[in-house]
C-alpha cells in the first residue's frame, strides 16, 4: 500500500526572491525540463494580481502598510502539493497527468486552508498544472 503525503514548504523571502519567483511563474527562468509547455496555459493565478510581485505592490498601496527596511525577508512563500499517488491513484509514475476530481478537491481544500490561515494577508495564489505533479504557490505579506 502506498502512502499519500501532504507537502508544505514555507520560506521567508525578500524582494529579490519575490522577483525571481514571479519570473518562475511566468516561465522566464529556471529549469523547465520537468514542465510541459503545452500545459502551461492551464496554470491559474488569483489574488490581488496574477503576478506575485505586483500583488505585493498593490497590497502595500491599498493598505498603506510599510515594509521595515531592516526586515530583509518580509514575505512568506508557500508551496503546497501532495504525493503523486494522491493525484493519480495507481499511476504515480505517470508524471504530468492527474485525476481531475482529485485535483479539484485538493485545490479547493488547499485554498480554503490558505484563506483561513492567512486571511487578507494572502495576496497571491497560483496553481501549476504544467509540471510533473500539481502544486500551489502562495505569497503572504
Amino acid at each position: 500500500m502506498t502512502s499519500t503525503l501532504a507537502v508544505l514548504d514555507i520560506q521567508r523571502i525578500g524582494w529579490g526572491a519575490l522577483k525571481a519567483h514571479a519570473k518562475h511563474e511566468r516561465r522566464e527562468i529556471g529549469d523547465r525540463s520537468h514542465t510541459d509547455p503545452s500545459k502551461t496555459p492551464r496554470n491559474l493565478a488569483a489574488g490581488l494580481d496574477k503576478c506575485p510581485e505586483e500583488a505585493v505592490k498593490e497590497y502595500l498601496g491599498q493598505t498603506g502598510a510599510k515594509i521595515d527596511k531592516r526586515n530583509e525577508k518580509p514575505f512568506t512563500r508557500l508551496l503546497l502539493s501532495a504525493s503523486p499517488e494522491y493525484f493519480r491513484p495507481g499511476r504515480a509514475g505517470q508524471g504530468g497527468s492527474y485525476d481531475l476530481a482529485q485535483m479539484k478537491a485538493w485545490t479547493k481544500t488547499s485554498t480554503a486552508w490558505l484563506r483561513k490561515e492567512f486571511g487578507s494577508d494572502l495576496i497571491h495564489v497560483a496553481l501549476h498544472l504544467d509540471e510533473t505533479t500539481p502544486h500551489i504557490h502562495a505569497v503572504v505579506v
